[in-house]
């Protein structure tokens, strides 16, 4: 009697490592985003820290001065828009944000916020976002006057502010922590 495997024992075994590879595989695709996640928190919550030091020191925020109501925040992004500052919001459409240098430079007065390693969200396949966005009560269309700080995140809650906005073909939101 020949000893050996049964086709059926192969194809269980063959099954159950399936099934844990594929466990496997939502478990670091979950971790990717929840790190992701961490970051543009991080990132959003030091924006928050310098805006706020600025405006204390000078009753008012760093003005815009590239013709936009709303800002990102910091350096070090990728540039997509043909200028040479950078953009951080709808990157890849026809409605971005852009890098505003008078803006940073003003910033820089009280700190710096600058990441080597930008962590992207992308809500579609031609949306993706890079960082914090400073946005002005004539972006947001708050009556109230209120400046906020928006950033993205995967999943469904915003770990720090008020959801704004959610994606329809990805689960992401759009998160603003008001300044005021």
């Amino acid at each position: 009697m020949k000893k050996g495997f049964t086709i059926v024992e192969l194809l269980i075994v063959i099954v159950v490592i399936a099934i844990l590879a594929a466990i496997s595989v939502v478990a670091y695709n979950g971790l990717q985003q929840r790190s992701t996640n961490s970051q543009i928190v991080s990132e959003a919550n030091q924006a928050v820290k310098l805006l706020k030091a600025y405006y204390a020191i000078n009753n008012t925020y760093p003005a815009i001065t590239n013709g936009a109501n709303s800002v990102c925040v910091g350096e070090g992004f990728t540039n997509y828009t043909g200028d040479s500052n950078g953009d951080c919001w709808d990157t890849k459409s026809s409605v971005y944000r852009s890098v505003d240098p008078n803006f940073n430079t003003a910033l820089a007065a009280v700190g710096k916020l600058n990441s080597s390693s930008k962590p992207t969200i992308s809500y579609a396949a031609s949306v993706s976002f890079t960082g914090p966005v400073f946005s002005t009560p004539a972006e947001t269309g708050n009556a109230t006057g209120t400046y906020v700080v928006r950033y993205w995140v995967y999943g469904t809650t915003c770990p720090v502010g008020t959801k704004a906005w959610a994606g329809t073909t990805v689960e992401t939101s759009q998160c603003a922590i008001g300044l005021d």
